[in-house]
């Protein structure tokens, strides 16, 4: 039987623990937050001093076995703020660059509707949808792949409207996808195949330090298609994700997101969990 004082020992080091681990939660959210939802700097900032305010001061928090002491978060660096603001700046960065840059391009960017495929790509230059026009359609029959690594192979088709010529005319616009096309000739991206879809989502750019990752691979593919089926060069040409519903393709980003907010609190939860010896010593 382990002796009372040590077991008493070990609640208050645990009731310490938890009293740090809100101000650290506290402070992972806001780092993480303020890297990947640039939107919400002002607010975050002022809730962030507030608490600051609040839970300046915590009663034996200290970095490997400061002991019986009282310490100010505002002049000391600590393990768990440490721990908290790597980790929240860390998994803030990777949300913002893989997902939410790309809410922030729909959600910035401009709609246009009623597009014929034989306009400038130019003119389209600020787009993240691009609705067409009843009689615009994807040339399935024109699809191709390329692959790249071992098991990724970047799709695409040209986009043109229904009994214009296409030998020999450039193409504007393309849909692409992903791990869609089996056979030369084939597309089966998103909504290519089905009837009433006339919207695109286009292709971003990507975040502020990675490109969109899928972007090379597409502009292999257009090389590719251009080769086979004799198509003038267009470096202009605009990528998009063909479907009903374009929207439907910022909304998973912003799930995504949410998912990933979610995950890496947890993953900050764990190691705060394994590394509570660290944290405090009485």
């Amino acid at each position: 039987m382990a002796p009372i004082g040590s077991s008493n020992k070990h609640v208050q080091s645990l009731i310490l623990w938890l009293s740090t681990l809100k101000f650290a939660v506290f402070f992972f959210v806001t780092c993480f937050l303020l890297y990947s939802y640039p939107g919400l700097l002002l607010a975050l900032i002022v809730l962030q001093i507030l608490e600051y305010s609040v839970h300046g001061k915590h009663r034996e928090i200290g970095l490997f076995g400061h002991k019986n002491a009282t310490h100010s978060l505002r002049g000391k660096g600590t393990l768990p703020l440490t721990l908290a603001g790597l980790l929240g700046i860390t998994m803030g960065l990777v949300t913002f660059e893989l997902f939410w840059a790309h809410v922030e391009f729909f959600d910035q960017s401009q709609v246009y509707r009623d597009v014929v495929p034989s306009s400038s790509p130019l003119a389209l230059a600020d787009a993240s949808q691009i609705i067409f026009s009843t009689e615009s359609k994807v040339d399935r029959s024109r699809g191709v792949g390329f692959r790249l690594g071992a098991s990724e192979t970047y799709c695409l088709a040209p986009i043109v409207e229904t009994g214009a010529p296409t030998v020999g005319v450039k193409v504007n616009f393309f849909a692409v996808g992903m791990n869609c096309c089996p056979s030369p000739g084939t597309f089966l991206c998103d909504d290519a195949a089905k009837l009433g879809a006339y919207g695109g989502a286009v292709i971003g750019s990507g975040g502020l330090f990675l490109a969109h990752p899928q972007a090379h691979g597409y502009r292999k593919a257009k090389l590719k298609a251009e080769s086979l089926f004799q198509i003038p060069e267009n470096d202009d040409a605009i990528f998009l994700r063909w479907k009903k519903a374009p929207s439907e393709i910022r909304d998973g980003y912003q799930q995504l997101s949410v998912i990933f907010f979610g995950v890496s609190t947890l993953l900050f939860l764990l190691i705060a969990w394994l590394t509570r010896s660290k944290w405090i010593l009485i």
